[in-house]
């Protein structure tokens, strides 16, 4: 991993550099090549770190380090990271949260990671004016979290296949999308890591449904809910 991140962060150190001692000099299109190549080596990077993670999870290397946290406001802070850029794509983001904290043991930056991936995926294959919704609840033992997106959904035949390795659907914007297909098996081999699962539901051009579920822990005295 260490010799593929040095290459890396010197092109993205040194673009950053010339950017800032450019003092206004730059033309508009060299500021503009400048911007790519911050966006590919920023692209570049987050693929690396897949496949490192992959090699982690199989060698069962991946370790976590897990603290107790409060998944509500976790998802609340989440949330507003992501607002932004889903209303800048004119997509409607809903979000609904208990009043409670609902503790959990994890480890904040996997786990942020994890379900960064679901609400990427939700994001890319949900069209201008469609809607994204984040909904947290919680029985006794357990917190669930769905991510609902109104986009192009998955059709039958690949469902079995959503989370293997390097798996893309077969359809047309799939392919105008670039991507590995990995996100989708990493968020649930971290959710599995955590003692917890997720599961998808999905109908071809209404949209999918991806539940995350963790257990709760502590003295959590919450009043059962319908999940």
């Amino acid at each position: 991993s260490h010799e593929l991140r040095t290459p890396l962060t010197i092109v993205k150190l040194y673009t950053d550099l010339l950017k800032r001692s450019a003092n206004g000099s730059l033309q508009e299109d060299q500021v503009n090549y400048l911007e790519k190549i911050a966006k590919g080596s920023g692209e570049l990077e987050e693929h690396i770190q897949k496949m490192i993670s992959i090699s982690e999870i199989q060698a069962g290397t991946l370790h976590l380090k897990q603290a107790e946290i409060p998944f509500t406001t976790f998802i609340r802070e989440l949330a507003n990271e992501w607002q932004p850029q889903i209303e800048a794509k004119e997509i409607f983001f809903a979000v609904q949260l208990p009043e409670v904290p609902l503790p959990v043991s994890a480890d904040a930056n996997r786990l942020h990671w994890a379900i960064a991936n679901l609400l990427e995926n939700a994001l890319t294959y949900t069209a201008e004016k469609g809607s994204i919704q984040l909904t947290v609840h919680h029985d006794n033992e357990h917190v669930y979290l769905r991510v609902t997106d109104s986009g192009i959904g998955i059709a039958h035949a690949d469902q079995p296949f959503i989370f293997e390795r390097f798996f893309r659907a077969k359809n047309d914007m799939n392919y105008n999308e670039r991507g590995i297909g990995l996100g989708l098996y990493i968020a649930r081999e971290i959710l599995q890591l955590h003692g917890g699962r997720l599961t998808m539901e999905s109908k071809v051009g209404v949209g999918s449904t991806f539940t995350c579920t963790l257990p709760l822990i502590g003295e959590t005295a919450v009043t059962k809910e319908p999940v």
